[in-house]
Parts: structure tokens; sequence; C-alpha cells
């Protein structure tokens, strides 16, 4: 059987870098069962594939029904993944007010609706050429303990001192995906990072989490950030949604932005893939963040299953 697939790059940067993900339109994505779906993703090769289950029209708008798989596990939501998906579907006019467009996601034209997700349904808009999603509101666990603190330490390869433990203190946080949140003291210890992949990919099963996002504040409001997600096969990806939007709700709680907010943050520049993913803040931590950023449709493939 022969599964057609798209290739889009999700918060991409004038015109390039991003972080690919393969994106299953539903005529083709209705022929392949759940337990065939994490061996198609593994055949097309990128971190996150996305299958497209439903496009519906109801009377509140459209609603789609999204499923997400790396090469080795289903997993509950990516927001890369969902930008290159929207994007995608709003430049080949499957979404009300899309139109056929340019290289990059800057088409004109207005879209919105709700995505249908594993963890929940959250909205969804396109606003000045950027495909924005809603995400749940950011849930931040307490502080490591000494000894997952240590472990994280070894597994990044950084001293006590690199910890800039005044902007917060390393905690798992949330808005869909569990990722542990480090923020550094400056830019050449982020650049520098050598993580072992092996220590990463243990204390990630410990602590029941994705990966490691690792940023840095680097004055007149840039964040520098850098993603590890070992334990799903990916060492390194080049655009995180979720990530950097529960580490926007993090900034929020410890007063490092303001709730309300917006902020680009700097992804996958040492990997040549530059990405920029833009963070609206709730006007209160109890309401929901919105990530988006703009999209390039790569090619058009098809793999055999």
């Amino acid at each position: 059987m022969v599964i057609s697939y798209a290739k889009v790059s999700g918060f991409t940067y004038n015109g390039s870098g991003g972080n690919t993900a393969g994106v299953i339109l539903p005529i083709d994505a209705t022929r392949v069962c759940e337990d065939a779906r994490v061996r198609v993703a593994k055949d097309i090769g990128f971190s996150e594939t996305v299958f497209v289950d439903e496009i519906v029209e109801t009377e509140r708008g459209l609603r789609i029904k999204l499923n997400y798989y790396t090469p080795e596990a289903r997993v509950d939501i990516c927001g890369h993944a969902t930008i290159a998906c929207l994007g995608y579907l709003f430049e080949g006019g499957l979404l009300s007010g899309g139109k056929e467009r340019g290289k990059e996601g800057g088409a004109e034209g207005r879209a919105e609706g709700e995505l249908e997700l594993v963890c929940g349904r959250v909205k969804f808009e396109f606003v000045e050429g950027q495909v924005f999603m809603q995400q749940i509101p950011v849930t931040v666990d307490n502080e490591l303990e000494s000894r997952s603190l240590i472990a994280l330490r070894e597994c990044l390869n950084i001293s006590e001192e690199d910890l800039d433990v005044s902007v917060f203190e390393p905690c798992v946080a949330s808005t869909g995906l569990r990722d542990v949140q480090v923020c550094l003291k400056n830019e050449e210890c982020l650049d520098g990072l050598a993580p072992d992949f092996v220590k990463m990919t243990a204390l990630s099963e410990t602590l029941d989490v994705v990966g490691v996002h690792v940023s840095v504040l680097c004055g007149e409001g840039r964040v520098k950030v850098r993603n590890f997600a070992p334990r799903y096969a990916i060492d390194e990806e080049s655009a995180t949604g979720t990530s950097n939007c529960a580490l926007a709700g993090v900034l929020g709680k410890r007063g490092g932005m303001e709730w309300g907010g917006v902020k680009t943050f700097e992804q996958g520049d040492g990997m040549g893939e530059p990405s920029r993913i833009t963070v609206r803040l709730g006007g209160s931590e109890s309401e929901p963040a919105w990530v988006g950023g703009k999209w390039k449709v790569v090619e058009n493939n098809s793999v055999l299953i």
C-alpha cells in the first residue's frame, strides 16, 4: 500500500529552517491502522508525523482531528507538526479562507477553528501570515529534588554555577507535553552543550518527561533555546512549540514575562535550521497561551508500507 505525505517545515525563519514534519491527509490517514502508524512515521523518518484523521465543518466552525507519531511512539501533541500541518491545509485551500500562495507561510486570507487532540480540544487561527494554536494552561511542578538536579547537571555536562536560578530553578512544566525546563547564565554555555544522551534518557524516564528544554535570556528581550528528547530517539529538535510555550508559562509565573505579553524564541540556529517560535501568553496564569509561527511546504512524497 502506498501512502502519500507532505514534507512541511513549521516555525521557519526568513524562508528557511524550522522543524520538518510529515503530514498525511485524511484520504490516506484513514487507511493506516493504529498499529501501523508508528511504523509509517519511522519509514517517513521525521521526528514527528501528523495524521489528519478528519476535517469537519460544524455549526461552530472547522474541527480538525489530529494524531501525532514519532518513529518510536504516539505522542499527545506536537507544536511544530501542528503549525506545519495547518499551514499545508491552508495553503492547499482545504481550510476556509485558505488560498494558493508562495513558498512560505504568509498568505492573505484568514481561517480559524478547533483542533481535536488526544489531550483535549484547542483553537487555532491564522494571523498576519502566521499559524497560531491554543495550548492548555501551563502546569509547573515543584523544582527538581537534589538527586534529580545532580542527574540533570551530569546529563548536560554543566556545573551548578552554569544554572541561572535567578530566572527560575530547574523544574518540570507542560502545556501538553512534559519537559524539564532549565535556564543557563550565558549563550556560550548554551551553544557549547554536549549532552550525555544515555544519561538524559534515563533521567527523562525517571521524571516521565519528553526531554530537556534549555534556555538563556540574552538581553533586549531575546531568548535562545535548545531542546533535547533522546527518550523519543530525537537528540535535538530545531523547533518546539509546546516546550517554548511551557517556558513562557514558567517565565510568566516567575516574573520573567508579563501575562498577556508576546515573545519570540530563537531555536535551531546551531543546527543550521534557524527557527522562530512566537508565544502569546494569556492574560493570567489560568488562561491558555497561544504558540505560532510560519511554515514552508518542502515537497510531496509517498511511502510504501
